[in-house]
């Protein structure tokens, strides 16, 4: 798993608080703002415009990180299905779209990612341990399943790691 969960879970929750704050806050001006209308108080109207609009903005806000986070769940998708560790922004972008270009390096500038990194002059994602003071971030993963209980992996040719699954030990 590449993506931090909690970090994950923790925008899904925003997302989802903000949005329902926003909708009760813009449902219930509008419907002030009607009662007031019928009195006819504009300094009322004005006051309740604009706490409308501001519900409006959270309900855009919260949508937005609702997408952002879908948007991290797909990547997610992409990164343990790549077979040989490296994932091309261009080709991201050539099968998602313009607009996931930005989604995806603002995932990158926010940390959503462990064991990421991005090599700006290719473009390309490599996917990594973050070993402090390992220099070839270009070393390949494979993917192989654990001998155990058969849960899919991707590990470094040549390493020794323990699966998350049953907590085996598999051998590149």
């Amino acid at each position: 798993m590449y993506l931090d969960k909690s970090k994950a879970t923790s925008l899904l929750v925003k997302g989802i608080i903000v949005t329902v704050i926003g909708s009760i806050m813009a449902i219930l001006n509008f419907l002030f703002m009607l009662a007031v209308i019928y009195d006819g108080e504009l300094g009322f109207i004005i006051a309740f415009l604009i706490f409308m609009l501001i519900g409006v903005g959270l309900i855009v806000l919260g949508v937005r990180n609702l997408v952002f986070h879908g948007t991290l769940t797909q990547l997610e998708s992409i990164f343990c299905n790549d077979a040989d560790g490296s994932v091309s922004l261009d080709e991201l972008v050539k099968t998602r779209g313009a607009f996931f270009e930005g989604r995806v390096m603002r995932a990158v500038r926010k940390n959503y990612f462990q064991h990421l990194t991005y090599d700006n002059k290719n473009r390309v994602f490599e996917l990594s341990d973050r070993v402090r003071g390992m220099s070839d971030y270009k070393t390949r993963f494979i993917g192989k399943n654990c001998p155990n209980c058969g849960a899919p992996l991707k590990i470094r040719k040549g390493t020794v790691t323990i699966c998350e699954q049953c907590g085996g030990k598999v051998v590149s």
